[in-house]
């Protein structure tokens, strides 16, 4: 498997809020930019995140913004969660619904567990989720 080392394309722009933005090119989805408060892009590259992201689906038709950990081949990781620092228990919530828009006002942490997981991070079945 092929990897884009290249560096992404970034834009620094002003939000319609009024706030710094940054808005980061997909590696596989040429066009397509996640946006980004500036401070928070900063913090996320300056605890090591990667800025290579690309758009992945998650297997059930839903499209999130991704990338390697560094350090860890194969490891894939939701940015919006390394943003968030959220952790096992929490689910993150995209409030306009828009899995590009990663600034820090569009993004929510709740308790909870992604739909078919369980609080052991194993895949419960169907049938145990109904009972």
């Amino acid at each position: 498997m092929r990897t884009n080392t290249k560096t992404p394309r970034v834009q620094h722009a002003t939000g319609p809020d009024g706030k710094a933005i940054v808005r980061v090119e997909l590696t596989n989805a040429r066009g397509l930019h996640a946006t980004f408060d500036r401070d928070a892009w900063e913090d996320y590259l300056s605890r090591g995140g990667n800025p290579r992201l690309f758009y992945n689906d998650n297997g059930s038709g839903t499209f999130y913004v991704r990338t390697f950990q560094p350090g860890v081949a194969g490891k894939v990781v939701s940015v919006a969660r390394e943003l968030l620092r959220a952790g096992r228990g929490q689910v993150v919530r995209y409030l306009n619904s828009d899995r590009l828009d990663l600034r820090t006002s569009n993004l929510s942490v709740e308790a909870g567990f992604a739909p078919g997981q369980s609080p052991g991070g194993v895949s419960a079945a169907p049938e145990a989720l109904a009972a």
